[in-house]
């Protein structure tokens, strides 16, 4: 039995359990095929587990996150879970080396249009919200365009979705494009050439 079928044997074994991991970890399911996007989404959070948290741990030189004060919500017993969960203290150079690297300004010099599924199981779409807040303080709100889709899953988009998105990001930069955007849309098959 491979990997993603012990997964999916997991996941089937205990229903409840199931629900509560994707109740606290609020990673959203697809409402048109719950079980195959809970093994999907499960493969996903193992991943960062497993690859992406080691990995982060040695680039920043430390554990760069801290979670002894977090209070997990979701659970039918939150404060099981709270007494149980394995408690981590950060690194202070790990979490200089994030917020140097890391950490996003919101101190946009030009305009921004993220397109962002609003279902997305990888990327939480509260992340255009925090990045909101961050252009907000710094001054440059005006700068960002956030559009939601309401597909599911990363990085779902339309075409004309997608089109669209650039259509106002060229709009927004009054039709100005960069000397080296201009060069490589010129560049670029008549058919999809940008003036």
């Amino acid at each position: 039995m491979g990997y993603a079928e012990q997964v999916a044997a997991a996941l089937a074994l205990n229903p409840s359990a199931s629900s509560q991991l994707f109740k606290v970890t609020r990673v959203p399911l697809n409402s048109q095929d719950l079980s195959g996007s809970a093994v999907q989404a499960a493969l996903r959070l193992l991943f960062y587990s497993i690859w992406e948290t080691p990995d982060l741990v040695a680039t920043a030189g430390g554990i760069p996150y801290d979670n002894r004060l977090r209070f997990y919500l979701g659970s039918n017993n939150d404060f099981a879970l709270n007494r149980g969960v394995e408690r981590v203290a950060s690194d202070a150079d790990a979490r200089s080396y994030l917020r140097h690297f890391y950490q996003p300004t919101g101190r946009l010099q030009r305009p921004l249009v993220s397109l962002h599924t609003a279902f997305d199981p990888l990327v939480p779409f509260n992340h255009e919200l925090i990045y909101l807040g961050l252009t907000t303080l710094a001054g440059q709100r005006k700068n960002l365009t956030i559009l939601p889709t309401a597909s599911y899953g990363h990085c779902n988009f339309q075409a004309a979705e997608v089109l669209g998105a650039f259509g106002l990001l060229v709009t927004q930069s009054n039709g100005q494009l960069s000397a080296q955007l201009r060069s490589l849309a010129s560049s670029a098959p008549k058919a999809m050439q940008v003036k």
